[in-house]
């Protein structure tokens, strides 16, 4: 089980904490609220949506790489939302999000959700965490 530290928008949090079922999640909404829980809480993965705190998604992925305290934790960059981009605008962002230092992009929109689904979403961040 890791600690993970969710910056999400709410209407993400229920899919989310079932993927993460048996790790602990922490819910954070704001850049604030992420940036104090950071050394406060010390988790082993950050998981960031890019509807966070009004699309600060990439703002706190650099907060997290540019503090050494920070340079092996692990982030996920996470998309839910289908309406907000096209096929392009989703491959310019995930690799903005790579080039940032992030470890992983996960597009939810890529996996049903179902059991199935939402078991290819957690094996994919568990290889981050193991």
């Amino acid at each position: 089980m890791a600690k993970v530290l969710a910056g999400v928008i709410s209407g993400t949090d229920a899919r989310l904490r079932h993927v993460l079922e048996g790790h602990e999640v922490r819910i954070v909404r704001s850049m604030a609220e992420a940036i104090a829980a950071l050394p406060e809480w010390q988790p082993e993965l950050v998981i960031v949506g890019m509807r966070f705190d009004e699309s600060r998604m990439f703002d706190l992925v650099r907060h997290i790489r540019a503090d050494e305290r920070y340079q092996s934790l692990r982030v996920v960059c996470l998309r839910v939302n289908a309406r907000m981009l096209a096929g392009l605008t989703v491959a310019g962002t995930k690799l903005a999000c790579t080039e940032l230092g992030a470890d992983l992009f996960v597009d939810f929109q890529e996996f049903p959700d179902t059991p199935e689904g939402n078991a290819q979403i957690r094996r994919a961040i568990d290889s981050l965490v193991r």
